[in-house]
């Protein structure tokens, strides 16, 4: 059952300079946020599993773009980006645009791709 109580502040990792990771107590679940600028563009490579990718803030009437090789996406305050696994992109803003991003750690992915059937490492 859920009991109400203080929340915990979380302190989040510096990862580079436009990302962050929150740490969780699941290993199949990370939580990280993503911020960009007119002079801070943010790059992912190809080795992550699937992400969700939710602008949280971007100026009024701007929007932040997500673009890989085949397609590019303009995202405003609240909306919510699917990107599959494997894919490189980069998130760009013109002025400023927060997102968190949601993923299985690729530790994790690797060690759920090699399970069978039956979630037995093989």
């Amino acid at each position: 059952t859920f009991e109400g109580g203080p929340a915990e502040v979380l302190c989040a990792d510096r990862l580079s300079e436009t990302e962050w990771a929150y740490p969780t107590p699941f290993r199949e679940f990370e939580l990280r946020r993503i911020e960009v600028d007119g002079t801070r563009t943010h790059r992912n490579a190809r080795d992550h599993s699937a992400e969700i990718l939710l602008c949280v803030a971007a100026a009024a009437g701007a929007s932040v773009t997500v673009a890989s090789d085949e397609e590019s996406l303009r995202m405003t305050t609240g909306g919510v980006i699917l990107v599959r696994a494997g894919t490189a992109y980069t998130i760009g803003a013109q002025t400023s645009g927060t997102l968190f991003k949601a993923t299985v750690p690729t530790s994790a992915a690797a060690k759920n791709e090699s399970s069978n059937a039956t979630g037995v490492p093989e």
